[in-house]
């Protein structure tokens, strides 16, 4: 347990999860490893080199944390997030963001693309199940 997450803090994607217990720690760094073994055993072009490259940081994202000061995603399911961002990878919306600024290299597009599909992922996938409904009420005048 101790050797994963240490792997995954030394590469720096645990970073702002000190008030995170060692099991979310454990159970984001599994995910991390899923992740990374799923796409090291695709088959070459499978997946874009967007989600190459960006699956990591926005998986630390949609996990949450400290960081963002809101509470684990600790049911997400890795291997659907890589293949809906491989998909949203593919998109005009993804396209257009890339095509104003030439390449991926750039850090600020990787950044906003990763904060934009996060918050987008976390609140379809994790948010939308914790939102009560209001009561609604019923006219008495109309039973």
């Amino acid at each position: 347990m101790n050797e994963l997450i240490n792997k995954w803090t030394s590469i720096g994607l645990l970073e702002g999860l000190d008030c995170v217990s060692d099991f979310d720690k454990y159970n984001l760094c599994l995910k991390l490893e899923t992740a990374a073994l799923k796409i090291i055993s695709s088959t070459e072009g499978y997946y874009t080199k967007h989600t190459e490259l960006l699956i990591f940081p926005i998986i630390r994202r949609v996990f949450g944390g400290c960081l963002q000061g809101n509470e684990p995603f600790r049911s997400l399911n890795v291997l659907q997030l890589l293949e809906d961002f491989n998909d949203y990878s593919k998109t005009d919306q993804c396209t257009s963001i890339l095509s104003t600024h030439n390449s991926w290299s750039n850090i600020d597009v990787e950044v906003e693309i990763c904060r934009m599909y996060s918050e987008n992922y976390r609140h379809r996938h994790f948010l939308n199940n914790q939102i009560i409904e209001p009561i609604r009420f019923i006219s008495p005048h109309k039973l």
